[in-house]
């Protein structure tokens, strides 16, 4: 699940106030608490720009040519 760059500042935020942090639907507590871990490390340390997406999607005609490329027995990876 990707979380908006908004949420991620939110739930830091909350969690450093000593705030209840609310766990979002359809996701185990467990794992959302140490995500919320990881972004405050990595907030602390590596600032703002790191909780942004790094990954754009890829276009109808990119998902195309990577299905093609595959089919002619190129590698998956």
């Amino acid at each position: 699940m990707r979380y908006s760059l908004k949420f991620k500042l939110d739930c830091i935020r909350k969690k450093k106030d000593s705030k209840f942090v609310v766990t979002p639907k359809g996701v185990k507590r467990k794992s959302f608490t140490t995500k919320l871990g990881t972004w405050i490390r990595t907030y602390d340390v590596l600032g703002i720009k790191r909780l942004k997406h790094n990954k754009k999607a890829l276009t109808v005609y990119k998902k195309i040519a990577l299905i093609k490329r595959i089919e002619l027995g190129e590698s998956i990876s």
